[in-house]
């Protein structure tokens, strides 16, 4: 942005005549690193390993008033006279500072034809910092708006991740117990597959008289429920995926590698999830709660599982009594 700003800088004083002063050039310095910015007495960049590099300012007046003006922070304009080749200069300068940048535009000529056009040279070099000044506020509204549409653009694509997170949540997850939903086990029923020698285990809860335990104690006992059996699945299958298949039924897809875990492991650690769903709950301004649950454990030896999973244990476990502790069984799928 700064070589269009300069170029169009340059274009601007190129195109602004002063009459009887044909010897006239002008030249802008950056005080800070006192390099030409650009010189029409002499040039202002150089081609350094294939690269344009600004040169630095050697004319001594010149080096003398960066250095004197560096870091002073408030707009100068006044004038220094010097000997150059055997002929006397006037040069007439304004010093701009800005936030970011610190600059030095003077208008150089012979003393003669300076004294003689005083009055016009001041005028003119006040239409230079205008033109400059202009500019630097056209340059630094352009970035303050640039700052404005990013930051708005960060916003958008955050605002948008967010929604897709929650439109995820809200279709592949149980709302009340944060465990996967039955849409999401029809999602994955086909990736789950299981391989000679590592069976995949998939162990159903269901929630004994559900629905009475709603008309006796209130829909909100029976929710306290339905999270407590989630909470204990997941902390005794913290690395198994637990999907809510029904209103009142979980399922847990345990699978194997090289046999391990054992049908023996599996099902101890069904056991031990179920002796502690069946605690019973005292739920303030309700009473206690004891729920039961009927439990079924079913294998898969070889291929992938499929949704139809869900009815095979469903079927089992229609003909099954509620389940207690060492009487839960384990079926072939």
């Amino acid at each position: 942005g700064l070589v269009i700003y300069t170029e169009g800088l340059v274009k601007t004083v190129d195109s602004i005549k002063i009459p009887d002063m044909t010897g006239a050039f002008y030249t802008m310095a950056n005080v800070q690193t006192k390099e030409y910015i650009f010189n029409s007495n002499g040039g202002a960049t150089k081609m350094e390993n294939g690269k344009e590099v600004s040169l630095p300012v050697e004319q001594k007046g010149l080096l003398d008033l960066c250095e004197k003006y560096a870091g002073k922070g408030e707009k100068v304009t006044d004038e220094y006279e010097y000997d150059n080749d055997g002929k006397s200069y006037v040069s007439t300068y304004i010093y701009i500072p800005t936030e970011n940048y610190e600059w030095i535009l003077t208008v150089d000529d012979t003393t003669s034809e300076v004294y003689s056009l005083n009055r016009t040279m001041i005028i003119y070099l006040a239409i230079f910092a205008a033109v400059v000044l202009g500019l630097i506020i056209v340059f630094n509204i352009i970035n303050k708006r640039q700052a404005v549409l990013n930051q708005k653009l960060v916003s958008t694509i955050a605002k948008n991740n967010m929604t897709k997170k929650s439109l995820s949540t809200a279709m592949f997850k149980d709302v009340l117990t944060g465990v996967n939903n039955r849409v999401n086990f029809t999602m994955n029923a086909e990736k789950i597959k299981a391989e000679k020698g590592s069976p995949c285990y998939f162990a159903m809860f269901n929630i004994v008289k559900f629905s009475e335990i709603n008309a006796r104690f209130g829909i909100d006992a029976g929710d306290i429920v339905l999270v407590r059996t989630a909470e204990t699945l997941t902390e005794y299958f913290p690395d198994n995926e637990i999907y809510r298949t029904g209103s009142d039924e979980f399922l847990v897809v345990i699978p194997t590698k090289d046999g391990d875990p054992s049908i023996n492991e599996v099902i101890d650690k069904v056991n031990i999830a179920f002796r502690q769903m069946i605690v019973p709950k005292e739920i303030e301004n309700v009473g206690t709660v004891y729920p039961e649950y009927k439990v079924v454990v079913g294998k898969k030896k070889e291929g992938k599982a499929g949704k139809e999973i869900i009815n095979q244990l469903k079927n089992k476990m229609n003909t099954s009594q509620k389940a207690s502790i060492g009487t839960i069984e384990c079926i072939d799928l």
